[in-house]
């Protein structure tokens, strides 16, 4: 006995049709152009937010240079300062060795005054 005949193939299964764009109320011309005003008005806070930070960053900055300035004026008065002290401790240092005439005594005296110093 002879099989029998297959069946013809059968067409290929056809995709279901695609559904029509949905059309939804977010995709309307002004949602768009509400949606762009709104990107780029949260570019612009950003942009004016860096810009007070780097304001406040450059006013930092400039407090502490004026602090540095200050310092180092400060500095420099006690240094004028002490320098001043010590061209006087060293002239008493002068006047006082000028009175002692022992050569011994007034090597022992340079050397105590200088320690002062």
């Amino acid at each position: 006995p002879k099989p029998p005949p297959s069946p013809p193939p059968s067409p290929p299964p056809q995709p279901p049709p695609h559904p029509p764009p949905v059309t939804n109320s977010t995709d309307t011309a002004s949602n768009v152009a509400t949606r762009l005003r709104d990107a780029a008005s949260a570019k612009s806070e950003e942009a004016a937010m860096k810009k007070k930070e780097a304001t406040d960053k450059r006013a930092a900055a400039d407090q502490k240079q004026q602090d540095a300035t200050a310092q180092r004026a400060a500095a420099n008065a006690m240094k004028k300062d002490a320098d001043e002290k010590k061209a006087r401790a060293q002239n008493t240092r002068d006047s006082m060795l000028g009175g002692i005439t022992d050569e011994k005594k007034k090597k022992k005296a340079r050397l105590l005054a200088d320690a002062a110093i």
